[in-house]
Order: structure tokens, then sequence, then C-alpha cells
């Protein structure tokens, strides 16, 4: 099985393989509906792979570009939004390399060396994305839930020193990932001398950069629309209870929670979209990834006891 959708969209651990040759008999031991699957993959691959790369490359270049050159830099916010788009740009761009071999251009992602630091940098900038969400999902819990903290905890400095810290994290934790993988048959596979320990390992980054993530982004969202429902409830409440009775004639002075910028609740809406996004796209991603490890495992030990 192979899996190029981004995990951040998500990624199969070490499993990216060439297309076999269209010919049928390639399929003569597979269903009609695995043949008609296969080709489809075989399709998606060629044709959609680049068309994510480039589109995808030229919308965080973009934002990358209008965070950094407008007053949205002097925002903690735009710190955490420019790094994601900076390492999903990454990651793109290295799922080209197995798209190059898939169509017969370079067979560059298969040979000793390569094939191992494009994983290892898949790994890495996945970690990212989802800890880069973590980290403005907190921020922004924090500006929602305690307004009065926001300016002295939502800093630029103290963004920029969590990105730092999230990147060198992740670069440690995925150094394993440079001895698992192995180029192995014109594919960038697993070692089968460290198969346990790589097996190990995937559920451990699965942990790691999907089911904590995703446990923390739901509850601090959770926690957030309840704050912000609250919080729209309350000031509706003191709005009429403001307005001038009929027979004062006056008007009276807007509230404190009227002059609340709009543009907080806009960067809340938008950053809840953002992380709620990043929960529906990986959510199939990781579940297939799992499945298609656990599948791979089956059959190689299969293989060994059939021998």
């Amino acid at each position: 099985m192979s899996d190029l959708s981004p995990r951040f969209e998500g990624a199969d651990l070490f499993n990216y393989s060439t297309p076999a040759d269209s010919n049928y008999s390639t399929y003569v031991n597979e269903t009609f509906f695995d043949f008609i699957a296969h080709q489809v993959a075989s399709a998606l691959n060629v044709y959609y792979t680049p068309l994510l790369v480039s589109l995808g490359t030229i919308g965080n270049l973009v934002s990358v570009y209008v965070f950094y050159s407008s007053k949205l830099r002097l925002q903690s916010t735009s710190q955490y939004l420019s790094a994601l788009a900076i390492s999903d740009t990454v990651f793109l761009f290295q799922l080209m390399m197995p798209w190059l071999g898939a169509v017969k251009l370079t067979g560059l992602f298969y040979t000793q060396g390569f094939c191992q630091i494009f994983i290892y940098f898949s790994y890495v900038t996945c970690d990212l994305s989802a800890w880069l969400v973590v980290a403005f999902t907190v921020e922004r819990f924090v500006a929602v839930l305690y307004p009065l903290r926001r300016n002295a905890i939502c800093t630029v400095a103290r963004a920029r020193h969590i990105i730092s810290t999230i990147v060198a994290s992740a670069l440690l934790l995925n150094v394993p990932v440079l001895r698992f993988a192995a180029p192995v048959n014109n594919d960038c596979s697993i070692d089968v001398q460290y198969l346990v320990h790589a097996a190990r390992f995937n559920l451990l980054d699965t942990a790691v950069s999907f089911t904590v993530p995703l446990g923390v982004i739901i509850v601090l969202n959770v926690w957030i629309m309840v704050g912000v429902y609250r919080l729209e409830r309350t000031r509706h409440h003191l709005m009429k209870t403001e307005q001038p009775g009929p027979a004062a004639g006056q008007r009276t002075r807007p509230s404190r929670l009227q002059q609340c910028p709009r543009s907080q609740q806009r960067v809340t809406r938008m950053l809840l979209i953002v992380s709620s996004v990043f929960v529906v796209l990986n959510m199939p991603a990781y579940t297939m990834r799992v499945v298609a490890y656990a599948y791979n495992m089956v059959s190689i030990f299969k293989h060994w006891f059939l021998k």
C-alpha cells in the first residue's frame, strides 16, 4: 500500500512505492475492485501530487509574505501561522521526490542517504505542524479565557521561543527514522533488522504527532467555544440592561464588552477553523497510516513463517 497524502494531512511510515506497470497481468491475482482501486490510486498519485504541491506552496508563500510585510508581523499569532506555513511547504517539497520516482523521472528518492533524509524531514515537519497548531490554540485559549493576561503572555518574543523549542524537539525526537528507513528494491521502506523497533516508534510517533495534539486541541477548542458563548451572552445581557427606559430619553455609555475589538473575535474564529481543519483532515490519514502499517507487518510476518 502507498499513501502520499500529507500527514497534516498524513503519510505512512516509510511507505512510498513506485506504481507497477499498468499491464493487466500484474493484477491477475487481484479482484476487479482491487484492479480499479489500484488504477485510481496511481492516477491520483501522478496528477494530484504535483497539483497539491504547486497550489499548497504558492498559498503558503503568499501567507508568509502577508504576515511579514504588514502589521500582522507584530502579532504572536502570525509567528505561529508563518512557521506552520513554512513547515507545510517543506513537507510538500519532499513529496515531490517519491512522485518523481513514481513517474520514472529520477530514482534519487530510492538511493541510500536521500531515502533517509526525505523520510526524516517528512516526520519532522508533521510533528511541527501538529504542535504549532497546539501552540496557537493554547495562545488563543489564554486570550479568550484570560484577556487581562493576554498582552503579558502572548508576545512575539515568547512565540518565537516556543517555535524554536518545538523545532528542536521535532529534530531530536525523529532521529531514529534515519536508522529505520532504508532503500529496498526500488522502494524507501523499513530496514527489516529494525522492524520491531520501527513498529514501536510508529506507535510513539502517532501518539506524539496526532493522538496527544488531537486531544489537547479538542479540549481547548471546546473550552474556547464555551468561553466565547458566555462572553457573548454576557455582552447581550449588558446591552439590554443599558438601553434607555421609556422615560429616560437619553443615551447611555456603551459597555466595556461592547467596546471589545472585533479583530480578536475574528482571530479566534479563524484559529478555531484552522485547528478544526487539522483534526478533520488528519483523522482519516492517520487511520489509514496505522492500517497500512499493520497490513505491512502482517505480510512480513507471514512471509517469515511461510519460508
